[in-house]
């Protein structure tokens, strides 16, 4: 039997009691969790007041999410699993775009553009806020006017490996476009037939996922370190199913320490423009991979660097 997601989370209460207003993980704040109640950033997998959603087409709220399923025990994976060997079991993997967030005391979040690519192994996930519209896609961090670059500073992401044990969910953050939280990325999932409602372990949350058709098998998943040694290294991530990719890569410097938004860390640290502008080169971008082609082309749909929509991935792609 499927419920609107409304009732659903009306029946749910009902059962559990209300939602406490604790936000704090993967479904508020701007890192992408409900745990930390920070200014909305483009998406946790928490969402405090206004921050996580998936671009593209927007299902509306109504739609209709299998809700009844029974508790299913998904493949088994241990933390101790080497790279190449599967955490998560098929019907994790795929582009999954977010439908909708639900958070206590706020408005359903449909707004919110979120992607996140799982492979067997490693995902990428991009959420970027309903005021990134506003920026051009050709606009450049040195280009960038003040206000584009505070609109940049509210984006999300990141990259790691993704582990499934029973119901439960764990995604490990090896990079992260905002600093880190202090908080566990952790969620209850329940899978059925292309959906996941996703309830947060952490704090009070669902989000519900759908994920593209054309999103699955080809699996591409890939990490390096670009300049390793130096300075100026940075960790990246590839990761492709289907006709989707998603490509991360981390900016350069020592890891940000925590802070409850990667703006308020910009405020903190009373950075002149230059410094703004290194901290927001942190690239997540999206896009489709033309198979048939030859040679193969991968393409930019959405970016955190706007200036990277609509062009060639580049060497990322040729391995």
């Amino acid at each position: 039997m499927r419920l609107l997601l409304s009732e659903m989370l009306r029946a749910r209460n009902e059962n559990t009691g209300a939602m406490s207003p604790a936000c704090s993980t993967r479904g508020c704040s701007p890192n992408g969790h409900a745990h930390d109640q920070r200014a909305p950033a483009a998406g946790d997998r928490r969402v405090p007041s206004s921050a996580c959603g998936r671009p593209a087409r927007h299902e509306p709220c109504s739609v209709a999410v299998a809700m009844s399923l029974q508790r299913e025990e998904h493949v088994s994976a241990s933390p101790d699993a080497g790279p190449d060997e599967p955490t998560v079991p098929p019907e994790l993997c795929g582009l999954w775009r977010r439908v909708v967030l639900e958070a206590p005391g706020t408005p359903p979040d449909t707004t919110t553009r979120v992607w996140w690519l799982q492979t067997p192994t490693l995902y990428v996930d991009l959420r970027l806020p309903a005021a990134r519209r506003t920026v051009r896609s050709c606009t450049t961090l040195d280009a960038a006017s003040d206000d584009d670059l505070e609109t940049l500073a509210q984006q999300a992401g990141f990259a790691g490996q993704t582990w499934l044990d029973g119901t439960l969910c764990r995604w490990q953050r090896e990079i992260d476009f905002q600093p880190p939280s202090g908080v566990p990325d952790e969620g209850r999932l329940r899978i059925d037939d292309g959906w996941i409602v996703e309830d947060g372990v952490h704090a009070s949350y669902r989000e519900v996922w759908q994920r593209e058709d054309d999103s699955v098998g080809d699996w591409i998943a890939r990490r390096w370190t670009e300049r390793p040694g130096r300075p100026d290294a940075r960790v990246c991530y590839l990761v492709a199913g289907g006709d989707w990719f998603l490509f991360a890569r981390a900016r350069s410097g020592p890891p940000l320490e925590q802070a409850p938004s990667l703006a308020e860390l910009l405020a903190r640290r009373a950075l002149d423009r230059a410094g703004r502008a290194a901290l927001l080169d942190f690239e997540i971008s999206l896009g489709r991979r033309e198979r048939a082609a030859a040679p193969r082309t991968w393409r930019v749909e959405l970016s955190t660097l706007p200036a990277r929509e609509g062009e060639p991935l580049g060497p990322a792609a040729e391995g």
